[in-house]
């Protein structure tokens, strides 16, 4: 049959005490495979077989391609802040 993957990306501009400013998840079907944030600035399997299915340096790899993600995110939302004169909440 057939499957969906689908990846979200989630830039917040002012996240509360202790949540992250960047957010990834990938998603096969509607099962979590892959998380990311700020916080832990890595990319991490979410289940067992995800951490089998590929090579070890995908992670790595991955990682590198999220945080760079990251920092775009972060520069559109100070350019939107500047655009729409909002300086918090």
């Amino acid at each position: 049959g057939s499957h969906s993957y689908q990846h979200f990306y989630m830039g917040v501009s002012d996240p509360g005490p202790g949540m992250p400013d960047f957010t990834a998840r990938g998603y096969v079907d509607d099962q979590q495979i892959l998380h990311y944030d700020s916080k832990t600035r890595r990319q991490e399997p979410r289940g067992d077989w995800v951490q089998r299915a590929v090579r070890p340096d995908f992670w790595d790899r991955e990682t590198r391609s999220l945080q760079g993600w990251q920092g775009v995110f972060q520069s559109n939302l100070v350019t939107l802040r500047y655009r729409y004169n909002q300086t918090g909440g």
